[in-house]
């Protein structure tokens, strides 16, 4: 994937005439890549991310995030399952969220009971 800093590189370098192949060997991308992103530029005039489609995120919002997080620092010892049936999510769901969104480490004391827990 091309950063938009490398999108914004490619189209300046070509507006100064700069051939495609020169592009991708200062830019150290392949000549695909290149073209691809000035064909897209000269497609819709932005060189910034197509809006992606398919399903929204419905249970990991940055809302429930965020009362998580504050759920979690008032009371470390609270259980992923338990978290996961207060907010009506799965708890593999919510393991997810403590896991990868908010960086926590989860520990399982039994088979049922995980807890969050900062490293």
């Amino acid at each position: 994937m091309v950063s938009i800093e490398d999108r914004s590189a490619i189209v300046a370098y070509h507006k100064r005439g700069m051939p495609i192949p020169v592009i991708a060997k200062t830019l150290k991308l392949h000549r695909e890549q290149v073209h691809r992103v000035f064909n897209r530029y000269q497609e819709t005039g932005e060189v910034k991310d197509r809006h992606r489609s398919g399903r929204s995120r419905t249970a990991r919002t940055p809302a429930l995030r965020e009362k998580v997080r504050h759920k979690i620092q008032r009371d470390p010892q609270r259980s992923i399952r338990k978290l996961a049936k207060e907010h009506d999510i799965s708890h593999e769901s919510m393991r997810q969220l403590v896991r990868e969104d908010l960086r926590l480490v989860v520990r399982c004391l039994s088979w049922h009971d995980c807890l969050a827990v900062t490293v």
